[in-house]
């Protein structure tokens, strides 16, 4: 299977567990931008059509295309030309409704679920502390700084010929055999807050927080000494800050 038909599987398996467009292309941006202009377009129309149909059915009317009309321009709606045909888009738009073009999603901001207002100690995450993940009664540790990423921490397994990985590969410590799916956990920094949210991307088995289960898209904040168990497998988690040696 090539990278786009990859792409385009982990879109529907994130769509149809309840995951909105923007946010499944947003935890899928990273692979999405190193394709080539001819790969894009097919992902884009695929993707598109995959939503239309989706549409239909959730509404139960008559088919319709919803990219036939050329929105209203409105003083209340913030607009951005398409690069290629040059129609202008509500701002927040997936596609383009004229050309169908995947537009240019780096700059999409969620919206924030919520910050920290306590200042708990534990809750705290500065530009400079790193968090480190563990396997317990392993060697296995991974190091992360997801305040200086562009984009969303995904967390998962590698798997043979497939194009898709997550930045922290679990497959060594077991992912494969413990149940942790190729894309399971998403981390992201919130600046505003000083502090990393994290949610589960819908994967087969589960996030667990303290023997708690997530539901399917809710964030939370991931606290100094928190247990995280994706599947069956462990993670210990700690945070460390200036003048804290990390061993």
């Amino acid at each position: 299977m090539n990278a786009p038909d990859e792409v385009f599987d982990e879109y529907v398996n994130m769509r149809e567990n309840g995951m909105s467009s923007r946010d499944a292309l947003n935890v899928l941006l990273p692979y999405i931008v190193p394709l080539s202009k001819s790969a894009k377009k097919p992902l884009a129309d695929a993707m598109r059509e995959w939503d239309r149909k989706a549409k239909e059915t959730e509404d139960a009317i008559s088919k319709k295309d919803v990219a036939a009309a050329q929105p209203q321009l409105g003083d209340n709606i913030h607009w951005v030309e398409c690069p290629s045909c040059r129609k202008k888009n509500c701002i927040d738009a997936i596609f383009c409704f004229s050309c169908g073009l995947l537009m240019d999603i780096s700059s999409f901001t969620g919206t924030k679920h919520f910050t920290n207002s306590l200042g708990e100690n534990r809750d705290y995450f500065g530009m400079e502390s790193v968090l480190v993940l563990r396997v317990p009664e392993t060697s296995h540790e991974y190091e992360l700084r997801p305040q200086h990423s562009k984009s969303e921490l995904l967390i998962g397994r590698a798997s043979a010929n497939n194009a898709i990985t997550p930045d922290i590969d679990l497959s060594e410590a077991g992912g494969g055999n413990l149940g942790v799916s190729r894309l399971h956990l998403s981390i992201k920094y919130d600046a505003d807050g000083e502090v990393i949210e994290f949610y589960d991307l819908n994967s087969a088995n589960g996030v667990f927080v303290k023997g708690q289960r997530l539901h399917p898209k809710e964030v939370r904040i991931l606290r100094d000494g928190d247990e995280l168990q994706l599947g069956r497998l462990v993670l210990w988690v700690a945070f460390f800050h200036p003048g804290n040696e990390v061993t």
